[in-house]
């Protein structure tokens, strides 16, 4: 459930990534493996190549001039995230990456939103 959760919020920022990239489809593919991921639709083997897949797409906004605080590289890195083998690691900064493509003033409350919500979303059924 969080994990499906951290793709939802992913998903909410692809466009920096691919406003800066257009015809990239990295951030979306990486989203939809960590989905299958955590449907039971994809093996762990299929997981962990997305995964190497991702980083060589943060890598890339990596060499982007300035890149560390602009959305487009936090929107790779929030999809990216998502398919971190440690799943609670990786939902925990795939909401933090997310939250960095809020302005500057923003993103404390937005990853506090994030957080809520996820909250709200992964409280057990009475």
């Amino acid at each position: 459930m969080a994990l499906l959760h951290a793709c939802q919020v992913a998903e909410t920022v692809v466009h920096h990534y691919t406003e800066r990239y257009p015809g990239d489809q990295g951030c979306t593919k990486a989203i939809a493996a960590a989905r299958r991921f955590a449907n039971g639709t994809i093996s762990e083997w299929g997981r962990r190549r997305a995964s190497t897949a991702s980083r060589k797409m943060v890598n890339r906004t990596d060499d982007d001039a300035g890149c560390f605080s602009r959305p487009f590289h936090s929107a790779a890195n929030a999809a990216a995230w998502c398919l971190d083998l440690d799943v609670g690691r990786g939902v925990y900064w795939a909401l933090i990456w997310a939250a960095g493509c809020a302005p500057h003033g923003q993103r404390t409350a937005t990853l506090e939103r994030y957080c809520d919500s996820l909250e709200a979303r992964c409280q057990p059924v009475a």
